[in-house]
């Protein structure tokens, strides 16, 4: 298997939030993969001081491309936060042979659950009977029950818009990782399958 690196940013303010500063971050590897098409989704991101409670202090980015990874942890916005203090950033290193891997993985179908989206859906649906000229009879579905999850808020530059990633964590027999993640850095239930190590035993700081 070709050799993994990675470099984790610990957040350093004590009341920091967690997930803002994890949706800034993943905005930042959003760009940068736009930007050098060259990546082409081989980037992955894993959460090492992830919890039930809270996403935790601290991302990180695995990739088999140390130049590229080094190329990320010099973004600006990286460098600013690391100059006032607030993101300590570590070296590039390389992943131990021996980790569990993970499996960090934006799922949609959690945004559909939530009540908002399921309103937008009912008047689209109420639209088109109107458009076709049929009766509309909403038909009322029990509620998915999804395993945990966490929520990321994030901003589109291009729409200008705000969304929110729900990632959930899952385990993983085997190590995927070449081109198998998301422009966001992660996997997903259908076409992106990439696994991250889990580096919870394995943290520079």
């Amino acid at each position: 298997m070709e050799q993994r690196y990675f470099f984790v940013i610990k957040f350093l303010p004590k009341h920091a939030d967690p997930e803002l500063l994890s949706g800034r971050s993943i905005s930042v590897l959003h760009g940068f993969i736009k930007t050098n098409e060259i990546i082409n989704n081989s980037i992955g991101i894993s959460f090492p001081k992830w919890s039930d409670d809270s996403i935790g202090m601290a991302i990180a980015f695995i990739s088999t491309d140390r130049e590229c990874l080094c190329g990320l942890s010099y973004q600006p916005y990286f460098t600013y936060m690391k100059k006032e203090g607030f993101f300590d950033i570590s070296q590039i290193t390389e992943v131990p042979c021996e980790v569990n891997e993970l499996r960090f993985v934006r799922n949609s179908a959690i945004d559909k659950s939530f009540l908002k989206s399921k309103n937008k859906r009912l008047k689209r649906s109420e639209r088109r009977a109107r458009e076709a000229n049929r009766e509309y009879n909403p038909v009322a579905r029990e509620d998915r029950i999804f395993d945990h999850f966490h929520s990321i808020p994030m901003s589109s530059k291009g729409t200008e818009r705000d969304f929110v990633l729900q990632i959930q964590q899952k385990t993983c027999d085997i190590v995927r990782m070449d081109n198998q993640f998301n422009s966001y850095g992660f996997a997903t239930n259908d076409k992106w399958l990439g696994s991250v190590p889990d580096l919870r035993d394995t943290l520079l700081f």
